[in-house]
């Protein structure tokens, strides 16, 4: 999924820590190789070009429904479809070149969440044979909630969980009895947190600057460009996958419609 796993516990008796750890890490790898877009071979990969139903692994179908929602709730400012653009500008990324007009238009002619058909049983369907599938935004938070319901499981209650700065924490360590203290990107607050989900979004170290206007790496679907607004968006709430995504998709519309997801919290740490 394009970025690092740690994985971090407190515990009195460490019998069977090793073992948990490795099953920990064994599940991410498993979710990397189903839902990676940087990987040609992944379960998500495989779906392009086809348009029969498919039936996909559980763990991808969950993804994919709530990737869809997402993308009706933020009214396409997510969009799981969006692979032909992620691709266009990973290249410009790593050249430092503004893609051109044209090219970004191709791309986001083929970028439409509504052509992801999704069923009961598992089984999904693409409209058209060139959808190319981007989970970027989500699914490193669903890997962090399952590794969390794994060391639960376990019996090692007390954790916290780094996917690429998206973090997932369990109850407290012992010896900070009010939870783990967290730092938030771009400002001075710190808070002391425990059983939740902290999500941040920005363009802090990734963007492209060109005629003197800044492009993050946060592409807009709708336009088919970076977003030019610098923001740096942070969702607390109970699920990591769902404050994953809003992280992602609020960053895009600059903080909007948080008001349907109620139970989580948005902070605007910094913006310009």
């Amino acid at each position: 999924m394009g970025t690092e796993f740690r994985i971090t516990i407190s515990a009195k008796d460490t019998s069977g820590l090793s073992f948990a750890v490795r099953q920990c890490f064994a599940k991410v790898d498993a979710l990397e190789q189903s839902m990676s877009d940087y990987r040609s071979g992944s379960e998500l990969n495989k779906l392009t070009g086809q348009t029969d139903w498919q039936k996909v692994s559980p763990d991808l179908y969950t993804v994919l429904c709530f990737s869809k929602q997402l993308a009706r709730h933020s009214k396409g400012a997510y969009d799981p479809t969006a692979g032909p653009l992620t691709k266009l500008w990973r290249r410009a990324f790593r050249q430092q070149e503004l893609p051109e007009e044209e090219d970004i238009f191709a791309a986001r002619t083929q970028v439409q969440w509504k052509d992801l058909k999704t069923a009961r049983k598992g089984c999904l369907r693409l409209r058209r044979s060139d959808i190319k599938l981007d989970l970027g935004g989500v699914a490193k938070g669903y890997a962090l909630d399952v590794v969390g319901q794994l060391l639960q499981e376990a019996g090692f209650t007390a954790f916290l969980l780094d996917g690429g700065g998206d973090l997932l924490l369990g109850d407290c360590p012992p010896d900070q009895p009010d939870g783990w203290v967290i730092d938030f990107p771009g400002s001075q607050q710190k808070r002391s947190l425990k059983n939740i989900a902290v999500a941040t979004s920005g363009d802090t170290y990734r963007f492209l600057e060109h005629a003197g206007r800044r492009y993050s790496h946060l592409i807009d679907p709708r336009t088919g460009y970076g977003v030019t607004h610098q923001a740096i968006i942070t969702v607390i709430g109970p699920n990591a996958m769902i404050a994953d995504g809003l992280a992602s998709a609020m960053s895009i519309s600059a903080g909007k419609w948080a008001r349907r997801y109620s139970s989580y919290e948005v902070l605007v740490t910094a913006q310009k």
